[in-house]
């Protein structure tokens, strides 16, 4: 594997070192009239963190200290358990994957939340079924731990739970298209995955440029959306 495939984790925590000490001040601030839990702007950026952080449990290292643990049970899934790196799904695809959505994608949606506030919507989709996921598959496992579970249940399903509900920062109609998006999002990931297990493409490279594509519908949908919907409950700028 590529030094990236496994450093990509450990890069993005440090990342998210400075992010959560600027969280911890305004500088990331969008209205200073309401609580920062209820801005918009600020919410955006938290998400990124917390996807930082997700990523160390799912790939760094997991509650039992085993690195690369999602690789690995994902390539166990299908029927190569202990092989990986030796998967039809290659680290680089893992890494495809993540880096764009989470290093670019997701950044870039915080900061155009600004004046765009669907663009940070989109990464909170992806936050939601992803917890979902966790969650799901620990329950349909007799409550057996999978890499990640516990920053899902932690950190995203409160996160979730508050800035699509709590808040009351969006409309229903909102908060079902975001669920929707990352419910897409997900499907077009893991099918490009499976055209590589079950051996359609054999070229690791055309599913990792699908991946990559795959993060920038996470911002261009949203964006798109948003021109043609009223979509706040009520503005967070106001």
């Amino acid at each position: 594997m590529a030094l990236l495939d496994t450093a990509f984790p450990w890069i993005g925590l440090v990342a998210a070192i400075p992010l959560v000490a600027l969280l911890a001040g305004n500088a990331l601030r969008m209205d200073r009239s309401v609580a920062r839990w209820r801005d918009w702007g600020w919410l955006s950026w938290v998400g990124v963190a917390a996807y930082l952080v997700h990523n160390v449990e799912e790939y760094g290292l997991d509650i039992h200290g085993d690195a690369d643990a999602f690789p690995k049970a994902f390539c166990a899934m299908f029927g190569f358990p202990g092989l990986y790196p030796v998967c039809p799904v290659p680290g680089a695809v893992f890494t495809a994957v993540n880096v764009p959505l989470f290093w670019i994608a997701a950044p870039l949606g915080a900061w155009l939340a600004k004046r765009h506030p669907w663009a940070g919507l989109g990464l909170y989709g992806v936050i939601a079924v992803n917890m979902l996921a966790h969650i799901g598959r620990a329950l349909a496992d007799g409550g057996v731990y999978n890499p990640g579970l516990l920053t899902a249940v932690a950190v995203f399903l409160p996160l979730a739970f508050w800035v699509l509900v709590g808040a009351r920062l969006w409309t229903k109609a909102v908060v079902v298209a975001v669920v929707a998006l990352g419910l897409t999002l997900h499907g077009i990931l893991i099918a490009g995955m499976l055209l590589l297990v079950k051996g359609v493409v054999q070229d690791a490279g055309i599913v990792a440029l699908i991946q990559i594509g795959n993060a920038g519908l996470m911002i261009a949908l949203p964006l798109l959306a948003e021109r043609g919907v009223r979509c706040l409950n009520r503005s967070p700028s106001a």
